[in-house]
């Protein structure tokens, strides 16, 4: 059985799978999961050692002697949740982004959110300034500057593309539907954690 597969089953029966992961901070060590699901280019699972829910590369896991390869489609893996808004996507991921380094800063309201993602420092402060931001801004506001003042002709409208993933690494975005947003945010997210 493909390494792939065997993730593919361990999701199906909610079983738990002994893997070899060539990353995180302990990179070659084999770990006990259970697969929740296949999120992009990675492996949602509980990890054992810390029960706490993480995303692990696929192309860092290896399964007995088989290293996972990754199909152009993942048509037959189980689709990530649905979310309602960004809170639920950061209690969602919140473990995992924690788990790859990330110091999380978050903003929720109405009309605004943002999840805010910052490295650290050598000394181990952490940066001001986010490494990447997943945001949703519920209204657009149109203004110019007329050499005096900045005016605004139309009251704000509500945006049909609210999304948006920003930071050093990609600027994706806007996007209408949070689910293609969050794609890129988990992505981007884990292939530039500080500790990946």
């Amino acid at each position: 059985m493909e390494a792939l597969d065997e993730i593919l089953e361990a999701i199906k029966s909610n079983s738990e799978l002994a893997i070899v992961y060539h990353g995180g901070s302990r990179p070659g060590s084999e770990r006990r999961v259970t697969p929740i699901s296949l999120e992009g280019p990675g492996l949602r699972a509980r990890c054992h050692i810390t029960g706490q829910a993480k995303l692990f590369s696929l192309n860092k896991i290896q399964i007995g002697d088989s290293k996972v390869c990754i199909p152009a489609s993942l048509d037959d893996a189980p689709a990530a949740p649905t979310f309602a808004n960004l809170e639920e996507v950061f209690n969602y991921y919140r473990d995992t982004l924690e788990g790859l380094g990330w110091h999380i800063r978050t903003d929720f309201s109405e009309d605004y959110a943002c999840i805010s993602l910052h490295g650290k420092f050598k000394n181990g402060n952490i940066k001001k300034e986010p490494d990447l931001n997943f945001a949703y801004k519920r209204l657009v506001e149109e203004s110019y500057f007329d050499g005096d003042d900045w005016v605004m002709p139309e009251p704000p409208r509500e945006s049909t593309r609210p999304f948006g993933v920003y930071g050093k690494f990609t600027k994706g975005g806007p996007y209408g539907k949070i689910e293609r947003a969050m794609a890129v945010f988990v992505k981007e997210a884990v292939e530039n954690a500080p500790d990946y």
